[in-house]
């Protein structure tokens, strides 16, 4: 077999289906997290600690969106990236810390309800505007910087024009992806099956809260896991096999 031949790879499959998701997407979207931070920044003069984390998960969301006009002309071109280099690792960069930005975000607010409910007095005097606004710079700071470790050099892949994709899959990356689905989808999997049987048991003890105020409560804990592995479920599925088979095809 001729090592030197290029081989190609086909990806017409997904031309048309991810385009229309990715329209949907930012179409309602976009606007609704404009309105939502905008409604959250009318709260936020009361100096609300959980809304100051709502707020940096609304941001990272909008700027997350941001790119998916990138990625639907990157879809149309057949998986061509015709903006160069610096635009690819740019917009790499972008998604993967909006990405995970969101999870440790969505991840923060899970364990504050779980604080507020469970012990409603022992954390008072540190959930402060202050606290929370040091929790959410280091948050970014951190995410940057591992992100920044594990796509460096590039994401970008001169010889195909491929963005965020390497055919085939350097060690290094694999083994930066296998981290994120370890600390960005299973650990945070746990933060919220954790927070919620143990938010729910409080629920039970407390002679205050009305059976209605139970169900609306375990309502909105079972939405926000719900679309989290919705949303970040089949990403991470995905990259579980794909990053995982590296190790063991080799």
């Amino acid at each position: 077999m001729d090592s030197n031949k290029t081989c190609f790879i086909d990806f017409s499959s997904d031309q048309t289906g991810l385009t229309v998701i990715y329209s949907i997407v930012f179409t309602l979207g976009f606007p609704a997290n404009l309105l939502s931070m905008w409604g959250l920044y009318q709260l936020l003069r009361t100096s609300n600690f959980l809304n100051t984390f709502i707020l940096n998960l609304l941001v990272s969301d909008c700027l997350q969106l941001l790119t998916l006009p990138m990625w639907i002309i990157y879809l149309q071109n057949n998986h061509k990236w015709t903006y160069g280099r610096a635009a690819c690792d740019f917009v790499g960069f972008l998604f993967y810390i909006n990405l995970y930005a969101s999870i440790v975000f969505l991840s923060i607010v899970a364990l504050d309800r779980y604080t507020a409910i469970v012990y409603p007095f022992r954390f008072n005097k540190v959930r402060t505007a202050r606290m929370a606004l040091g929790i959410s710079l280091g948050v970014w700071l951190i995410i940057f910087l591992l992100i920044l470790t594990g796509l460096y050099p590039s994401v970008y892949d001169d010889a195909q024009e491929l963005c965020l994709e390497n055919y085939p899959v350097r060690k290094q990356y694999a083994i930066f992806k296998i981290g994120t689905i370890v600390f960005g989808f299973v650990l945070p999997i746990f933060i919220l099956g954790f927070t919620s049987v143990k938010i729910r048991s409080a629920l039970r003890s407390s002679p205050s809260v009305t059976q209605g105020e139970r169900r609306r409560i375990m309502g909105i804990l079972c939405t926000i896991t719900l679309i989290f592995v919705v949303v970040f479920g089949p990403y991470h599925l995905v990259g579980t096999y794909k990053f995982f088979s590296y190790f063991f095809t080799r």
